[in-house]
């Protein structure tokens, strides 16, 4: 009987065991489930929110402030404590605008298709799979999706906290593979369930609304408690059959001890540390094992009821809003992390500091409108740095009645900084001098949506009388219809433009508008506004017209003043050229004393008036820019030995000592121009004799490598024991027609303008001039150029100076090409001694003429003046060379004998097909030295 009542008990229990154990199962996978759901759910209400934000709305168009907030936001902003998430804020066309963590999702994003349902349906999608879960709420503008908040977390284990001691729980997809387990180390992620793993074991199975659902337990475990049942009933049988009594002794000590520890496990399991099953000893009865088992099983609620406070707890603290909970009294319930972090932040505490947090009357408004907003710095507290916040207020209701306070803040701190900076910024816009309006251009007039206030003074116009209206009620009949149809394109193509164009005021008068106008183009690419940025330039216009005019006058007196130089320049030079040439021709002759004394002294006057009249032509060029420096190899010692030995006479004639030092030259060898250094030399070196009357005149020379860009510094000292400079007329001789006074002017002559254009031609070639001077003592001139080290050295052409060899008579046959009467006489006859036999054409049409009178070749040169009327030089050269003269005088030589010494004019000449220059006056030695060239050729040996 006992025996038998022992197996009813024992499959009764098994029975019960197994039910119990299948609701444990079934109760762990609810619990699961629900943190699951609910996780998901915090998490899509978080993302909803954030798209729901006007920060996010407003930054769909508000791009520069996007840029300069959006970054940090979403950079701090955090969802769950998994480093394992992304977050992104997408435009229309899904590209990114702002992103965290953004490469996480890429990897698995063709994986889940959520657009149309976000984009076009304007809902909310959450999707969870193998590859994670993804939630993307979108962001509205108006009745349309214009971006999306995407979420998406790696893993699902990500999502759920969740351990249990009861088997293992796992959420498996529709090929059963693990995308939760409750013990990883067990049945690991990405694991796939199959009869054969749930073979030996007990599991329970659920369908869930993303996955489906197993808790599975080992056998030997499940059905522990039918083993430890089987042990003791058998023992218990053995009990009832041999110690009754004794177990009838027992019993209530082992009864007493028995409750002890369960009432310890229910102590330690409300504070979430008891284990879910206790050991059952042997030595229990049948009926303490049947309490122990209900009381595991209540353990196992009561440890479950503590994870759940845990998980709440967690769910807040990733908050990243501050959470309160107060009671009635004011006194705190519960806090997030956030809220703390809040509290350390700024020193306070609850319930002490409740007025700091909450002053004067904001609690009241905040308890009538459940919400309050509160910018500390208004009120003294909590000042540690800026700090705005938003509390929202809810009852905390428990049982259906209300116990307290629950109070979320959002900080608007940065949103009121934003919101400032856009206020200062439409002020400055408000206020600018500048005319700016921008147009709607998806309404169909495109009217004018907004103009500040310099636009209402520009125009005269109201705000009623311009917001609504397109902008060609500007325009008016001197309108330029051409520019206004260039604008209507420029739109049209979505194009920047800057034009100008007359629009007219309200009363009617006209102005000149320089506008700017530029478009304003959405994520989607359309133009939806134009702005415009208009300037009155009226008064400009009219001033560039001065200017313009101003300039062409300007022009035209240096191309006048240019002309008439040039003229003088050849007017002058022709007479001189008759005046020297004769006077040169008559020095020739056999004269008596007398006459040669005034002949060489009217020769003199005349080439000081030539020197004149080159001083002033050079001062006109740098005064005009147009004087150019050459560039050639030269002999620095050679050059100045030369320019010394010229002034050697004239020193040795007034009894002067005229000393020259090389001994400081280390290059010898150099590139410059050579013919204004002895410009240079001769007008110092000159002033120094002219105005030294005893003692003596030295000259010393010095050179100095620059290694920074491979110059060398040429110096030139030339001191003299004359009769000194005042220190008060040190700066001013350089001026232009300035001398050191006035009496210097009638002892010694001059015109003042030596050494100003020395000053400035040394300047010109990257050096100066500098003086000291002692009235009575004389004084010493230093004058400087930079040149350029030659590396042809050995060819140089300054060599060693040979002695100049006599002149010999040449044998050619010339064409003088000559209007002037006196030029024909003294040219004839410096050539007719030169050995030159020729004739002469008055112009160039005769010239051609008699060129063309014999087939044969009759001369060998011609000598072409420039400036003659009928036919001037340069036409008929170029005639020569067209073959007009006849196939024969196609290669002949052509020098010009031209008074037009001015810059440029050695350069037309050779453009218009010339082969050598000369200018006049005419020196008979630099005349002969040119026959001498051109015989070698013609005529070689």
């Amino acid at each position: 009987m006992a025996l038998l009542v022992s197996v009813v008990l024992f499959v009764s229990f098994f029975l019960f065991i197994q039910d119990q154990v299948n609701n444990k199962h079934r109760a762990q996978l609810e619990q699961i489930e629900k943190i699951a759901v609910n996780n998901i759910d915090n998490i899509t209400v978080q993302v909803e929110n954030l798209a729901k934000n006007d920060l996010i709305i407003n930054s769909l168009i508000d791009y520069e402030q996007r840029e300069s907030y959006l970054s940090v936001f979403f950079q701090s902003l955090k969802i769950t404590d998994s480093s394992d998430i992304a977050i992104g804020f997408l435009n229309f066309n899904a590209e990114p605008i702002v992103v965290k963590n953004w490469t996480l999702f890429e990897i698995n994003s063709d994986a889940f298709s959520w657009k149309p349902e976000v984009f076009e349906q304007g809902k909310t999608n959450v999707d969870v799979t193998k590859q994670g879960i993804l939630i993307a709420a979108p962001v509205m503008y108006g009745d349309m999706a214009e971006g999306a908040i995407v979420v998406y977390v790696k893993s699902l284990q990500d999502v759920i906290s969740y351990s249990s001691s009861l088997g293992v729980q796992v959420l498996v997809n529709d090929e059963y593979e693990v995308m939760f387990s409750s013990q990883p180390e067990q049945l690991p992620v990405g694991t796939y369930i199959s009869e054969k793993k749930l073979s030996g074991t007990f599991s329970v199975k659920s369908d869930g609304r993303w996955w489906r659902a197993f808790s599975v337990e080992s056998l030997t475990t499940a059905y522990q408690d039918v083993l430890q049942l089987f042990v003791m009933v058998f023992f218990l049988l053995m009990v009832v059959i041999f110690a009754t009594n004794y177990s009838a002794r027992i019993s209530a000590k082992i009864a007493s001890q028995a409750l002890k520890a369960l009432r310890d496990s229910i102590s330690e399991a409300s504070k979430g540390r008891s284990p879910i099953n206790q050991p059952v000893s042997k030595r229990e009865p049948s009926e303490v094992v049947a309490i122990k088992a209900s009381v595991n099983f209540l353990l196992h609620d009561l440890l479950s009821t503590s994870l759940s406070r845990d998980r709440f707890e967690s769910v807040i603290d990733s908050m990243s809003e501050p959470l309160l909970v107060l009671d009635h009294n004011f006194n705190m319930v519960l806090q997030n992390r956030s809220m703390s972090e809040l509290g350390k932040e700024y020193r306070i505490s609850i319930p002490e500091d409740f007025n700091s947090i909450f002053p004067l009357e904001t609690w009241q408004e905040l308890a009538a409108n459940n919400k309050v907003e509160i910018d500390y710095s208004m009120y003294g507290t909590l000042t540690a740095k800026p700090l705005v916040l938003e509390w929202l207020l809810n009852k905390y209701i428990s049982d259906g009645q209300e116990i307290g306070y629950v109070l979320v803040a959002s900080d608007l701190t940065k949103q009121k900084d934003l919101l400032f900076e856009l206020k200062m910024k439409n002020k400055a816009i408000d206020e600018a001098s500048t005319s700016i309006v921008i147009t709607d251009m998806l309404n169909g007039d495109q009217p004018i949506v907004y103009a500040n206030k310099a636009f209402y003074n520009l125009t005269g116009y109201g705000a009623d009388e311009v917001i609504g209206r397109n902008c060609r009620f500007l325009q008016g009949e001197k309108t330029n219809l051409n520019k206004v149809e260039t604008i209507r394109k420029a739109i049209s193509n979505r194009e920047s433009l800057e034009i100008t164009l007359i629009n007219y005021r309200k009363d009617k008068t006209p102005f000149s508008n320089s506008l700017t106008l530029s478009p304003i183009v959405n994520d989607a690419g359309l133009v939806t506004h134009y702005i415009g940025f208009s300037h009155d330039v009226t008064e400009l216009q009219r001033a560039a017209s001065y200017l313009k005019q101003a300039k062409n006058k300007a022009e035209q007196s240096a191309q006048m003043k240019s002309e008439f130089l040039a003229s003088m320049s050849h007017e002058i030079r022709t007479p001189m050229n008759g005046v020297i040439g004769t006077l040169s021709l008559m020095l020739n002759e056999e004269l008596g004393e007398q006459q040669r004394e005034y002949a060489t002294v009217a020769k003199d006057s005349a080439q000081s008036l030539l020197s004149l009249i080159n001083d002033i032509l050079d001062f006109s060029k740098i005064e005009a820019g147009k004087l150019g420096i050459e560039k050639h190899e030269l002999d620095i010692e050679s050059l100045t030995r030369s320019v010394y030995r010229s002034f050697k006479s004239e020193a040795d004639a007034k009894q002067l000592a005229f000393n020259i030092d090389l001994s400081g030259v280390k290059e010898v060898f150099l590139i410059g121009d050579g013919g204004r250094l002895r410009q240079v030399m001769n007008n110092i070196i000159g002033n120094a004799l002219k105005f030294t009357n005893e003692g003596e005149v030295s000259v010393a020379v010095e050179t100095e490598s620059n290694t920074d860009d491979g110059t060398v510094t040429c110096t030139w000292h030339v001191t003299d024991t004359g009769i000194g400079i005042k220190k008060g007329r040190l700066k001013s001789i350089f001026e232009s027609f300035t001398q050191a006074d006035s009496s210097t002017t009638r002892e010694f002559g001059g015109t003042g303008l030596g050494l100003s254009i020395s000053k400035q031609l040394c300047q010109l070639m990257g050096g100066d001039i500098t003086i000291q001077s002692d009235i009575g003592k004389g004084s010493t001139f230093s004058f400087s150029a930079q040149l350029g080290l030659s590396d042809n050295a050995h060819n140089i052409l300054f060599t060693k100076s040979e002695e100049p060899k006599p002149f010999e008579r040449v044998n050619m046959r010339a064409l003088l090409v000559e209007d002037n009467m006196i030029n024909q006489m003294v040219a004839k006859k410096m050539l007719s001694e030169s050995g030159v036999e020729m004739e002469v054409a008055i112009n160039g049409a005769k010239a051609l003429e008699r060129l063309l009178a014999n087939t044969d070749k009759e001369f060998d040169v011609i000598f072409m003046d420039c400036h003659m009327p009928i036919l001037d030089g340069y036409d008929a050269t170029q005639a020569i060379r067209s073959g007009d003269a006849g196939n024969q005088y196609l290669d002949i030589p052509i020098i010009a004998m031209t008074a037009n010494a001015m810059k440029g004019d050695k350069e037309k000449c050779f453009a218009a097909g010339m082969d050598d220059y000369m200018s006049k006056p005419i020196d008979l030695s630099l005349l002969q030295n040119l026959l001498t060239k051109w015989q070698q050729k013609i005529k070689p040996e």
